[in-house]
């Protein structure tokens, strides 16, 4: 069998004559000039509007003369939603079930628009708006353990906040002792001021055992037996204080020592041949002394010219000194009148 096409005609004409007709039920009606469509009941004058496009052609509404500021009320009597005026300041308003305190329309509303201005001015998560729901990290997750490191006023991770095995603590301790007795991790320095025998020494923990630290090999390794910071005292070299009396200036007798230096100096300035130089150890002749060897009393009797002595005969005519004579040529007496003339005291 073919296809047919049928082709419905629709009654059709201008919306001032559609009131003019009754259509059959079923008949549709099609106004050219507004091009709605209407159906027929059999009953209705122009037929009942298919889609209406106004609230004034609603079959149950009653909006001949529709002005500002009303609403819609429905009128049970009429069976139809009636236009009248609305008095919100007026118009009762019933709050049972609203929340509200607000007992009129007014002020129902402007309840709600305080309540709403509240509401957007609240910056406390009013919505309960989860970190999850906007991809944010807690407060609770800063600075702790499974969180996030937060930054100083130095731009800076807190000290406290990094991993414990990033810092090395260095204690200065007493002794062995004091050292084993510290709380430490991996990679801090111990520092001992006496590790044995008064010496001290530089250790570091591997996390399991105290390690010594190397010394270098050129440096000084001790003075006079000590290490460390070394302050040597006269005691430490067996030396004494100057001008104290010691232990040693117990044993030793200082007294004579000062006696002997003080013989010494006196020895030195005496001026009164104190080792008995004799005149032979010098190269020089004897000094004479009155009334001894040639050195005769010249005061005996006889006159300049008539001088008597035993061991040198000069009972003979004496000449003045000074001149020459055959007993000048005979006996040498420069120096008797070299010695002669250096004489002090005495007469001739």
């Amino acid at each position: 069998m073919g296809t047919i096409n049928t082709t419905i005609i629709v009654k059709k004409g201008l919306e001032a004559n559609r009131l003019g007709i009754t259509p059959v039920e079923g008949e549709l009606l099609y106004t050219t000039d507004q091009k709605r469509f209407y159906v027929g009941d059999g009953v209705t004058a122009g037929g009942k509007l298919v889609a209406p496009e106004k609230l004034s052609e609603i079959l149950d509404v009653d909006l001949t003369s529709p002005t500002n500021n009303q609403v819609l009320s429905y009128n049970s009597s009429a069976q139809k939603w009636i236009a009248v005026t609305f008095d919100a300041a007026n118009a009762t308003f019933n709050n049972a079930t609203s929340g509200l305190v607000a007992v009129t329309i007014q002020a129902a509303i402007d309840e709600i628009d305080s309540d709403l201005d509240t509401h957007i001015s609240d910056t406390e998560n009013p919505h309960s708006v989860t970190t999850t729901q906007i991809g944010a990290i807690p407060t609770t997750q800063k600075g702790v353990a499974n969180g996030v490191a937060t930054l100083g006023a130095d731009s800076k991770i807190p000290v406290t906040q990094l991993p414990a095995i990033a810092i090395t603590d260095v204690f200065v301790v007493a002794d062995i002792t004091a050292r084993d007795a510290l709380t430490v991790q991996e990679g801090d320095v111990a520092i001992v001021s006496d590790a044995g025998s008064g010496q001290p020494n530089t250790y570091i923990y591997d996390g399991t055992t105290w390690l010594e630290m190397q010394k270098p090999a050129d440096v000084v390794s001790s003075v006079n037996g000590q290490t460390g910071v070394v302050s040597l005292t006269y005691t430490d070299v067996g030396a004494e204080v100057s001008g104290a009396v010691s232990t040693h200036e117990t044993t030793y007798n200082h007294a004579s020592y000062n006696t002997a230096v003080s013989n010494l100096a006196s020895h030195t300035s005496n001026t009164t041949n104190p080792h008995s130089v004799t005149t032979a150890q010098i190269g020089a002749e004897p000094a004479f002394t009155k009334n001894t060897a040639f050195n005769k009393n010249f005061s005996g009797t006889g006159s300049e010219t008539n001088v008597a002595r035993s061991d040198h005969n000069h009972n003979t005519t004496y000449e003045a000194i000074g001149s020459v004579s055959t007993h000048e040529t005979t006996y040498d007496h420069s120096a008797y009148i070299t010695e002669i003339t250096t004489l002090t005291g005495g007469t001739f």
